[in-house]
């Protein structure tokens, strides 16, 4: 995943000169809380231990007005992006709408902190709760992390996995729902969240530090020379948040303690907080917003005490994590250039009432009965969340200060001089990105993998490292239609439905003296600032946004039970045993899943998806979007019609395939092409003789499990094979058809639950079966490229000499071509240079953009008028309307209609005037690659470049004789390909 993501980043980001050498720049620590409180931690007035976050801040920083959003989803999005939350596709929480701003999974307009961080040469990694991008493409990986291990979901449990939160490692799910997880670093370690997502954090770094760790050539031993690059750490933890899992030996410590009840530890932490300085002196402490501690019965003190000393507890364990992650910093030499921050996600949460989550039911008397039950089992309840956001008002969801106030430290010893100040600036989650961004001399781009980005929305934070100096600014918050604007020192609030509250935040921060009648002026603008806000990110009302939600649920629901009731039989798998039904699609009109991408190339015609005559000499394909599929059962319906002689089901991930099931008249096949990330070349599995009768239905089935995989067509008609690349989580998954005619139908894929019983001796049985079978008859050409990549692929897996080689070539050859660019630009660095130029006229010339813009509307009059032709085209689906609109188009060309033509005369007037008028944004590459070619023609003249690049052909030529070494039949097999080929070449002579 990391090389993808890195060749995409250094596309995008142009990277500005960096003040500070790599050794220089620090490490950056993010330690995210969850539902942690502003009072809960003892620099901020808490009773809980906390000795670690109190020594962070005893020698970094304190920000006593520090915001979250005030819900857990739109935090991450927010310190992930430095964008509101609905900027970046996460108004609410992770779930899927047709508006922008309310997603399942974080924008792609939006950039993360790993993918620009990580696009300046960090090594990123995260663990714990991602909770913003379910699907891969919305993945920790996806996003810029090199490294992640937790969930992609909520969590909702410390000691089990529960449906929803399984536990993954990088992109592949490594712990499924279980009540008995492992912690496979430490198999003799009970598995704890707060304690395994720490375990893996350290993990991570010690094995990048150890990737990079120079070695004495004569020993072998590492030597103390600094090489690694910085690294950048999320670490999301899921505590506090419920259920009240916390571990024995911490909950012995707070048992009894909170029997006074929750008005005594207000009035303490108030006081904490005011002798701190944190709050001003003439602070008020918000009313009891719960009933009075004795107006409770015994059993209920009782069993509060108990759930209190549980939550306690869990930020007691927290607190002891985060020591661990500041030992080890130490204890690595790296925690002096390490900027670490710790936050947040929101205040303490009151959900489900005074007594908490099944207050009534789970009691201290029945403890070991829901001690570790997952999901929404237990909590602390709004009496002992009262006191987590003391001393302010409301709660979690919240946008009164309770729910958006959090305790924000900052430690970095090398950036910072001052240790145990407080700072008052107003600040936000929002300006972690500029911050570091500024820190580490990072670029924040304008694009990013072929998206325009928005800009930032926050504000570095290093200026107020060195000065408590305040500038005025304006944040805004909006969560289920709870609201704030905070201008300066004021606030105006408004809970959902209510109405707007005003207040002076520096004479009333608990929000208890209202202005909104006494200060009209400042209520309006106020007002105003946030009605521009909300239509700038895209904020609707709740109703607008639970209509929306409904609408999508309801389509998404339509199509579950439409392919439900059609639902087939699972196969019987050679290897696998089939589990549930993934992914169904029959090519029905009416219910065909706009998860198919495509358009004039492919129509559904003839009860399938057909292979269209549009652009009928080049290969199509149609693909599926948000595929995650690993092991597997995929089943699929195929038929040859007119030209079509080559139909492929290809899947990937990290930015490379990793099986292509190849179908021609004659036979079919498994390759595996190259994987990017370990460096395996391609390979040619197996393949099976196999004629299909022209325009006849075939079923093909293909399971994959772990590295092993296996296609058939019957009991005898099969390809078996094994290969590292196959055992990775496939999210692209594609069909590609050679030539017109061709059609699928039945797309059916399963889950694989495991490998059959009596898989070992099947194997057996079909591994001889296929080594007997009669070899499939190829021409020299094709034998030669079979048995060339299949010795490259047994010599890079097996043979580390060959390796070498492949090794010191790449480096030399990559060496020379950056050092005389100009000689070896390929054809993507040409069309990106025009591309470019096109680019920057479009931005800068008022005349470009306006006749480009003539020709989009001379095309978009080309498709009015084929609509003219046939009005049904407009009802259509929109993910059909492009194939259907090219197939009526087509028809229109092929009886020459009149009318389009000149649509189409016009169109390629003022696109030849835009091409004159501007030659350069469309100059041919072919003119590029004459002048490339001169440029590396004119370098035989410099023995220095001939030195070098007789160096790299030396080495080519080393590979070639190893190979030929190993394979004593390869030279020949070469020279009857090149035989063939020329006569090929000879015959089509005139």
């Amino acid at each position: 995943m990391k090389n993808a993501l890195v060749a995409v980043a250094l596309g995008a980001f142009i990277l500005a000169p960096l003040s500070l050498n790599a050794e220089e720049r620090p490490n950056i620590v993010v330690l995210f809380a969850d539902d942690l409180g502003f009072s809960d931690i003892g620099c901020f007035g808490s009773e809980i231990e906390t000795p670690n976050l109190d020594a962070l801040a005893e020698n970094g920083l304190r920000f006593t007005n520090f915001y979250n959003t005030g819900r857990c989803c739109p935090s991450r999005a927010s310190i992930l992006t430095g964008l509101y939350s609905h900027q970046a596709g996460i108004g609410h929480m992770a779930g899927a709408t047709d508006l922008p701003s309310y997603q399942d999974h974080l924008s792609k307009n939006a950039a993360t902190l790993a993918e620009v961080l990580g696009a300046t040469g960090y090594h990123t990694i995260m663990t714990g709760k991602w909770h913003v991008g379910w699907r891969g493409d919305g993945s920790p990986t996806a996003r810029g992390f090199d490294k992640f291990y937790g969930t992609r979901g909520y969590i909702d449990s410390y000691y089990t996995v529960v449906p929803r939160t399984e536990i993954y490692l990088n992109d592949q799910l490594i712990i499924p729902v279980t009540e008995t997880p492992i912690n496979h670093l430490h198999p003799d370690q009970e598995w704890y969240t707060t304690d395994v997502f720490t375990d893996y954090a350290l993990h991570f770094i010690d094995q990048h530090l150890a990737s990079h760790q120079p070695k004495n050539q004569r020993t072998k031993e590492p030597t103390n020379e600094k090489t690694a690059p910085p690294f950048f750490l999320y670490l999301a933890y899921n505590a506090p948040h419920f259920p009240l899992h916390a571990k024995p030996q911490d909950t012995k410590k707070y048992r009894g303690k909170y029997r006074d009840g929750w008005q005594k530890f207000r009035e303490q932490r108030h006081q904490a907080l005011l002798d701190a300085g944190i709050l001003d002196k003439s602070a008020r402490l918000s009313p009891l917003g719960v009933p009075d501690w004795n107006s409770l019965t015994e059993e209920q003190r009782d069993d509060l005490d108990f759930k209190m000393a549980l939550y306690a507890a869990i930020v007691d364990r927290l607190d002891q994590n985060i020591g661990r992650v500041v030992n080890h910093l130490r204890d690595i030499g790296q925690l002096d250039n390490t900027l670490l921050v710790f936050v947040s996600d929101n205040g303490g949460t009151k959900e489900t009432g005074l007594l908490g989550i099944k207050g009534d039911a789970h009691t201290v008397d029945n403890y070991d009965d829901w001690a570790r039950v997952g999901g929404w089992s237990s909590s602390y309840g709004q009496g002992w969340a009262n006191l987590s956001n003391a001393p302010f008002r409301r709660y979690k969801r919240e946008n009164h200060e309770g729910g958006i106030s959090t305790p924000f430290i900052v430690h970095w010893p090398n950036g910072i001089e001052a240790k145990g100040e407080l700072r008052h600036q107003v600040a936000h989650l929002i300006d972690l990105m500029p911050t570091f961004v500024e820190a580490t001399g990072a670029d924040y781009p304008k694009k990013f993998d072929g998206h325009d980005i928005q800009p930032m929305e926050g504000t570095s934070l290093i200026p107020a490292f060195a000065s408590n100096k305040s500038k005025p600014r304006t944040l805004y918050f909006e969560h289920e239609g709870h609201r704030a604007v905070r201008d300066g020192d004021f606030k105006l609030v408004g809970q959902a439905e209510g109405p707007w509250e005003l207040y002076n935040m520096s004479k009333d921060r608990a929000e208890l003296a209202d202005l909104s009648k006494k200060d009209p002026e400042k209520f309006a603008e106020l007002k105003s600032k946030w009605d521009t806000w909300a239509g700038r990110v895209g904020v609707v009302p709740p109703e607008v946004q639970k209509e929306a939600r409904q609408k999508y649920n309801n389509r998404r629901n339509e199509k579950r039970k439409a392919n439900a009731e059609a639902a087939p039989t699972p196969p019987e798998g050679k290897m696998n045993v089939p589990g549930e039904l993934i992914f169904s699609e029959n090519f029905d009109p009416k219910t065909v899943s706009d998860r198919w991408g495509y358009k004039a190339n492919f129509a559904l015609r003839g009860g399938g998806l057909q292979r269209t005559e549009f652009a009928p000499t080049e290969p199509m394909r149609v693909f599926l979007k948000d595929a995650e599929f690993h092991n597997t059962i995929i089943q699929f319906d195929f038929k040859f019609s007119k030209q079509t002689t080559d139909l492929r089901l290809v899947t990937g991930s990290g930015g490379g395939y990793n099986s292509v099931t190849q179908i021609h008249p004659g036979h079919f096949q498994i390759n595996t092409p190259v994987d990017r990330d370990a460096g395996i070349v391609p390979s040619q599995i197996g393949d099976c003789p196999r004629e299909y009768p022209v325009d006849q239905w075939q079923t093909m089935t293909i399971e994959y499990f772990d590295d092993e995989i296996i296609a058939s067509i019957n009991d005898k008609e099969f390809v078996l094979g094994q290969h590292p690349i196959i055992d990775r989580t496939r999210r692209y998954f594609a069909f590609q058809f050679d030539l017109p005619g061709g059609s699928i139908d039945n797309v059916r894929v399963w889950e694989a639950t495991a490998q059959r019983d009596d898989w070992p001796k099947t194997r057996k049985t079909l591994a001889a079966a296929q080594s007997e079978r009669t070899p499939v008859t190829r021409n020299p050409a094709d034998r030669y490229r079979l048995e060339y990549i299949n010795l490259k692929s047994r010599l890079t897996l097996e043979d580390k000499k060959y390796r070498d080689l492949v090794a010191k070539h790449a480096k030399l050859d990559a060496a020379l071509k950056a050092d005389y660019p100009h000689a070896f630009k390929t054809h993507k660095e040409l069309n990106k240079s025009i591309a470019n130029t096109k680019k920057e006229l479009k931005e800068k010339n008022p005349d470009f953009k306006d006749m480009e813009v003539a020709v989009h509307k001379a095309r978009r009059a080309e498709d009015e008028y084929v609509v003219s032709t046939k009005p049904s085209l407009a009802d259509l689906p929109k993910h059909r309307y492009p194939s259907e609109l090219g197939q009526v188009r087509l028809e229109l060309e092929q009886n020459d209609d009149k009318k389009l033509a000149a649509l189409v005369v016009e169109t390629a007037k003022r696109q030849a005037a835009l091409e004159k008028r501007f030659p350069e944004a469309f100059a041919s590459v072919d003119a590029a690659v004459e002048k490339r070619q001169a440029d590396r023609k004119a370098l035989n003249d410099d023995p220095a470049f001939q030195k070098r690049n007789q160096a790299v052909v030396d080495a080519h030529h080393a590979i070639k004789d190893y190979e030929n070494a190993a394979h004593p039949n390869l030279a020949d097999l070469a020279a009857a390909s090149k035989d063939y080929l020329d006569s090929l070449k000879s015959s089509s002579k005139p």
